[in-house]
């Protein structure tokens, strides 16, 4: 639904393809897909002996359902079976507390939050909660600001730079005169 007649430039869009950005010829920017793989490799590091790996994401951000379907295609890529991998959705931050109980209860292992808007808006929530359930679970998370509030480790996106590449497309358009199309979606910024 944007308008055509004027250069648009995102930043910070977890995939342009799903969200159908790809395809208007004055749209360009900056994505925010993580390494999904790479942090599912960092868990095994965490915990090379786990039997059971948590996927904690929001159902309601396309972003998120995409990263957790990502991971479990990773986590099974290395062997982890269905059984062993531990999903849990949920649609508000009032049900933190129930997914941190239900891992716990599952024995999960190591905890996967993919770039998620909601969870990192209650990062500190779920850093409180892994806490106070006891579950004390270790988190890889998908971006850096969410890990340093609740996670252990990260190969996760820099929205910093994600912003600087953006600029750098703005400047290529506005300064320069370059039209979007001629400018490609600049892929993860690690």
């Amino acid at each position: 639904a944007a308008p055509s007649d004027i250069p648009i430039v995102f930043t910070a869009v977890t995939s342009a393809k799903s969200a159908g950005l790809d395809k208007a010829p004055n749209v360009t920017g900056a994505t925010a897909l993580n390494d999904v793989e790479k942090q599912v490799e960092l868990m095994y590091k965490l915990k090379p002996d786990a039997k059971k790996f948590g996927i904690l994401y929001t159902t309601s951000e396309d972003n998120s359902t995409l990263q957790k379907d990502m991971a479990i295609a990773a986590m099974k890529a290395r062997g982890m079976s269905d059984a062993n991998i531990v999903t849990k959705g949920i649609s508000e931050s009032s049900n933190i507390e129930s997914a941190f109980v239900y891992f716990k209860k599952e024995n999960v292992d190591c905890i996967y939050i993919p770039i998620d808007n909601m969870l990192a808006d209650n990062a500190d929530t779920v850093h409180a909660v892994n806490k106070n359930t006891g579950a004390n679970i270790p988190i890889v998370c998908g971006e850096t600001g969410m890990s340093e509030k609740c996670g252990v480790a990260t190969y996760g996106v820099d929205y910093y730079n994600i912003g600087v590449k953006a600029a750098e497309m703005a400047f290529e358009i506005l300064v320069k005169g370059k039209n979007p199309s001629e400018i490609a979606v600049k892929d993860t910024v690690v």
